[in-house]
């Protein structure tokens, strides 16, 4: 999945560390290896952050996904 675009991002309140961050993300729509996704972030039920983005998603071969693997320490 590569993303191409992000529109109408919301923020709410800071996240700081400790905050359990729950994300959801819904498939509005695809077509033609591009799909529109709203996400939102949510912090103890709280909406925290929200945004409609564009992705492009198509398969990889084993060559290529082999390419951008890092390698084993």
């Amino acid at each position: 999945i590569f993303f191409a675009a992000v529109e109408n991002a919301r923020f709410g309140r800071a996240v700081v560390p400790g905050d359990e961050l729950m994300l959801d993300a819904r498939l509005l729509r695809s077509r033609r290896g591009f799909a529109k996704i709203r996400g939102t972030a949510s912090v103890d039920g709280d909406l925290v952050c929200e945004a409609d983005m564009t992705a492009f998603i198509r398969d990889t071969t084993p060559d290529e996904q082999a390419a951008t693997t890092p390698p084993s320490p």
